[in-house]
């Protein structure tokens, strides 16, 4: 779960250390789904390489 989450900011443009909100604030968990839905760029898929 946690790749799938890093993995789904990069495509958004975001750094996967967002992911780490979840772990410090209790409503992080929230914050981080709604960047996961947020559309994909396809500028991110500079980090498939």
């Amino acid at each position: 779960m946690i790749a799938l989450s890093w993995r789904r900011l990069h495509d958004a443009i975001l750094s996967g250390l967002f992911w780490l909100l979840g772990l410090v604030f209790p409503i992080g968990g929230v914050v981080v789904l709604v960047l996961c839905v947020l559309p994909s760029n396809p500028a991110g898929a500079r980090f498939d390489k």
